[in-house]
């Protein structure tokens, strides 16, 4: 990549150089030149070019660089924001020296990105908790009443065995899945591995099985029970939306709730599209939103925020290159699902930590909604093309990935 960003560089730094060549500074005339923020905020590449041809522009020129401020502002820019800033605009101020090459830095709030970053943290905090509790016995016969409920066949609950106790979907992936010996099978928000455990009883020991999950404590717990299961299973904590995962080496990506609470999931599918072979499949268990969104000026569990609107899901995933999208609400009703829900980080009569954020006092108000008629569990069901496909996703994982 080094040769060819310093040929760019060089080649839009010469462009540069021939329109100031030509510009009449006597006019009035200004020029205004948009370079990427690394240019801008550090004078890489393209800067220096220019100055080092026109060495008058150095006095004469005003550099702007811009950031959103996802994290701490002091960390990243070194700059202290007044108390009283507010707004999408934060700060304008000059950049101290030696901080940044910019003479201005606008730091500006996304927040949308903070948003989904606070979703991420939020469900990373409460999974963690989940998984560092997930060792005690947990009440297998109401595990197997929710897995029968669902779909689950007497052979895949019998497989589970206890781990079935730690079982954490919203619906039955395997059924569109058929996964066949042999295969390579990604586990998406793989959680504490019992979806990721039952697919291994499919692939036999010619087959792989990867799990994903952007929990550390429940990676941790999966990985220590595939061990002791000896399951063909590999547990990697890591983001489904930036998958350390190299292009086109899946037969089967299922995925069983997560992507409920992925904040870009268009993200989330082009990334499922991009780990995909030609030909290969995808089972996606989600809850969705009926049809025009939430009511305003109701208080909503952040899971329920963040769900996909059902009317959107055909025309996002068919837009990522997608083919046959199917999706499939023969069984979509959440009241079944709602009972068996407790206030977010309860504690079970076994001291299991337990997620799920629509049960508690902050959410009474929510029995005077039907969610049945709010809401719908779904399955998605697509293929990805085979090769010559009209469309390609964006993004790209690393290759030479040891996780298959």
């Amino acid at each position: 990549m080094l040769p060819a960003q310093v040929l760019k560089d060089a080649s839009m730094a010469h462009r540069v150089n021939q329109l100031v060549a030509d510009w009449d500074a006597n006019k009035g005339d200004r020029v205004l030149v948009l370079c990427g923020n690394g240019h801008m905020g550090f004078g890489h590449g393209v800067p220096e070019r220019i100055f080092k041809k026109h060495p008058r522009l150095r006095s004469e020129a005003t550099s702007v660089y811009s950031r959103p401020a996802l994290l701490d502002v002091d960390e990243q820019v070194g700059l202290r924001l007044p108390d009283d800033m507010s707004g999408v605009l934060h700060s304008v101020v000059p950049a101290a020296e030696g901080d940044v090459a910019a003479d201005f830095c606008f730091v500006y709030q996304d927040t949308a990105a903070m948003e989904a970053e606070r979703v991420k943290q939020e469900s990373i905090k409460a999974y963690d908790r989940v998984g560092d509790t997930a060792h005690l016995e947990g009440d297998i016969k109401k595990a197997v009443r929710i897995m029968t409920l669902l779909g689950y066949s007497a052979s895949e609950i019998a497989f589970a065995g206890r781990d079935a106790c730690n079982y954490q979907g919203v619906g039955h992936p395997h059924k569109h899945a058929e996964i066949r010996e042999g295969e390579v099978v990604l586990d998406l928000g793989s959680g504490l591995g019992v979806d990721s455990l039952i697919a291994s009883s499919k692939v036999g020991a010619e087959g792989k099985v990867v799990g994903v999950d952007i929990s550390e404590g429940e990676v941790r717990h999966a990985t220590k029970r595939a061990t002791e299961r000896q399951a063909n299973v590999r547990f990697v904590h890591a983001d489904l939306e930036e998958l350390p995962i190299p292009d086109e080496c899946i037969d089967v990506v299922i995925s069983n709730g997560a992507f409920c609470l992925v904040p870009n999931k268009v993200r989330g599918f082009q990334e499922t599209y991009r780990v995909l072979k030609p030909g290969g499949r995808m089972v996606v268990c989600t809850s969705t939103v009926k049809g025009g969104g939430l009511e305003d000026g109701v208080k909503w569990p952040i899971c329920m925020k963040v769900f996909a609107r059902l009317d959107d899901l055909v025309p996002m995933v068919s837009g990522v290159g997608f083919e046959d999208v199917k999706i499939d609400m023969s069984d979509s009703k959440m009241a079944q699902e709602l009972e068996e829900e407790v206030e977010e980080g309860d504690t079970d009569a076994r001291g299991r930590k337990q997620v799920h954020g629509g049960g508690g006092k902050e959410f009474k108000h929510l029995q005077n909604f039907d969610m049945n008629e709010l809401c719908a569990r779904v399955v998605v069901v697509a293929r990805k093309p085979e090769k010559g496909g009209s469309k390609e996703a964006k993004g790209g994982g690393p290759g030479g990935c040891p996780y298959v």
